[in-house]
């Protein structure tokens, strides 16, 4: 059985999530947090942060790729079309 890794998440859940997705070998595509706000500080949003590991270092510079953003943008015809539905039958 392997031993599982405990993550303490000191930072956020996300970062965190991020994290141990990233080592288990999944591809994350979802923007970074602040993403506008960190534009319009004229700050690039896909540099790694002071607090970024290695593997959510490396999610910050994929999502700052225009291949993987072509590809996170694929997703919101399925996605926003199933959360509208929800919302419009009360089912948050």
């Amino acid at each position: 059985m392997q031993e599982k890794r405990r993550y303490p998440c000191l930072l956020s859940a996300l970062r965190c999530v991020t994290a141990w997705l990233e080592e288990q070998g999944v591809m994350v595509l979802m923007p970074p947090r602040n993403e506008e706000a960190d534009r319009q500080a004229g700050r690039d949003p896909y540099a790694r942060k002071r607090r970024d590991n290695d593997a959510v270092a490396g999610w910050r510079a994929r999502m700052g790729t225009p291949a993987a953003q072509q590809q996170y943008r694929r997703r919101a015809p399925v996605a926003e079309g199933v959360h509208a539905q929800q919302a419009n039958r009360g089912w948050r």
